[in-house]
């Protein structure tokens, strides 16, 4: 798997695609062929991927940079992280009111279903 990661950023040097693509599609790959048993590394392999990702971003970071552009580097955080937020409840909220509840679920009789599903 290793070797597949490397393969992907040497190709991405080559290629005219951001070297986290290839990655990614070479993690999706590399995913389909290993055995279900690897599938105990997935929390481990995780953790390394972000490090590798966090030391690569801050090896290209400077302090120059975030003088300069920090105010519009928080607010375009802070506007993710508010969007982010807004859909996502509205995803749960809109869900609710659609969700289909199973009796058995609710342990109510059928009649009480009806009801507790014409309250959503």
């Amino acid at each position: 798997m290793l070797l597949v990661g490397v393969g992907a950023a040497l190709a991405a040097e080559r290629v005219a695609l951001p070297r986290v693509t290839l990655l990614v599609l070479a993690g999706i790959v590399a995913g389909d062929l290993l055995p279900a048993a690897a599938e105990q590394w997935y929390p481990m392999a995780s953790a390394v991927a972000l490090m590798f990702v966090g030391f690569l971003l801050g090896a290209r970071f400077r302090l120059s940079e975030l003088k300069a552009h920090g105010f519009e580097i928080i607010s375009i955080a802070i506007a993710k992280v508010v969007v982010s937020a807004v859909v996502v409840g509205i995803g749960l909220i809109n869900g609710r009111k659609s969700a289909i509840v199973a009796p058995s679920t609710l342990n109510i009789i059928p009649a009480e279903f009806e009801r507790a599903q014409l309250a959503l």
